[in-house]
């Protein structure tokens, strides 16, 4: 739904500001709570334990340079 996207996007573009500012604890609290909000949504069966939680969250601040890279810098 478009909902969701607008809220996926609104995530990514506060998680971004973050990264740029050099608040990782921030982007890494950020990141833990989309990526909690999204696991709650499948069968409990499917969830993930917390240790692979973390290794989620992770792997978000993984994506920082993909995501702060300007191909075309001014």
């Amino acid at each position: 739904p478009a909902a969701d996207t607008e809220a996926y996007l609104a995530f990514l573009d506060r998680f971004v500001d973050l990264l740029r500012a050099g608040d990782l604890d921030a982007a890494r609290e950020l990141s833990r709570d989309e990526v909690v909000g999204q696991l709650a949504t499948l069968p409990e069966s499917q969830r993930p334990g917390p240790e692979q939680v973390e290794a989620i969250v992770a792997s978000t601040l993984d994506l920082a340079p993909f995501l702060l890279h300007d191909p075309a810098p001014s």
